[in-house]
């Protein structure tokens, strides 16, 4: 009877224990699957690289353990990659998205080649919220604003609505500067090619941290910063002035603010529309956990990467303010825009 007893009190304790093995659904989907990062920018851009980053230290922070496997799909600023996630791409949370920031000023610009809605998506965060910086090749002769009011400069863009085409345009309306964008990059790296090269005299966008990560062009004092487009100056570049702070009048300087405002993105990733709630909770808390990591931030240090993270919740709130942006706003900043690219 004893026997039989214990046979029965561990027959409970076994089944007990087998349903608690299985009371995790997210992990029972994760494991011994692969999660698809598809990188929307060029290989070796900072954008690829905090993606890459991110992917080598999250997965032992999903529940499940799947191996994720970063991928390039370049290609009109990310918004190949972008549409490919919103039509085509499994919606079970097997594929994350790591795009270019500037896809909700996009979408809030009506640009016709986005046909996504960045409100769908969901948000997992971003290991860096930066400054971006229109600079242009010292060798150029053009170390200021004054100097591109004075010849025409030509200026490398990705694609022809990308914040690397409209920074330029914008300047052009409001300062007088005489960049000419030249647009169809595939992204920052081929950019950097043809200012060495003297294709082009400037590059119309880059992140401020990818560019501080490359010494021997500060150091040899290579390019010269002439604007800066962010919500705040980094310590380390006091001297250039603000894009808000070119403004003519506080409409301007409205359109501006929202203009700089996907600076405060980063480097992000994302689910797109359709992945199971309690997924997006798991790799949103996940994401969190890794940027804390120790591990995590060793190799960021190595990597000269300086984490500075967002959360998935704080991006979706960020990227739905600039989509529903006022529509005053949007209208000034479409003018200062102008036609570009249409």
């Amino acid at each position: 009877m004893r026997t039989a007893g214990l046979f029965l009190f561990l027959s409970i304790i076994a089944g007990t224990s087998a349903v608690a093995v299985r009371a995790d659904p997210v992990a029972d989907f994760y494991r011994g699957r692969q999660i698809e990062v598809l990188i929307g920018l060029t290989q070796g851009a900072a954008y690829d690289i905090d993606a890459r980053l991110v992917a080598r230290f999250m997965p032992k922070h999903i529940p499940g353990n799947p191996t994720m496997i970063p991928k390039q799909m370049t290609g009109a600023g990310s918004v190949r990659a972008t549409l490919f996630v919103a039509s085509a791409a499994a919606r079970d949370g097997t594929v994350i998205l790591a795009p270019h920031q500037g896809l909700p000023l996009q979408q809030a610009l009506k640009d016709p080649t986005l046909k996504a809605d960045m409100r769908d998506f969901h948000w997992i965060g971003t290991p860096v919220q930066e400054t971006n910086i229109l600079f242009a090749w010292a060798a150029s002769g053009i170390a200021s604003l004054d100097d591109a009011k004075k010849r025409d400069v030509t200026i490398g863009a990705s694609g022809a609505t990308s914040a690397s085409a409209q920074y330029p345009a914008i300047l052009n309306k409001i300062v007088g500067t005489r960049f000419k964008v030249i647009a169809g990059y595939q992204g920052g790296a081929e950019i950097d090619l043809a200012m060495e090269r003297r294709e082009v005299d400037a590059r119309g966008s880059a992140n401020w941290e990818a560019i501080r990560e490359r010494p021997g062009w500060l150091a040899e004092k290579k390019i010269n910063v002439l604007v800066q487009i962010g919500l705040s100056k980094p310590k380390d570049l006091p001297g250039p002035p603000m894009l808000t702070d070119l403004a003519r009048n506080a409409e301007e300087r409205a359109a501006l603010h929202l203009l700089s405002a996907p600076a405060a993105i980063g480097h992000p990733l994302l689910f797109g529309p359709g992945v199971p709630a309690d997924r997006v909770a798991a790799i949103r808390k996940a994401f969190d956990e890794t940027v804390k990591d120790p591990d995590f931030l060793r190799e960021a240090a190595r990597l000269n990467r300086e984490i500075s993270p967002a959360s998935g919740i704080e991006l979706q709130k960020l990227s739905d303010g600039i989509v529903n942006a006022n529509a005053k706003v949007i209208a000034v900043l479409n003018d200062l825009i102008g036609d570009l690219g249409k």
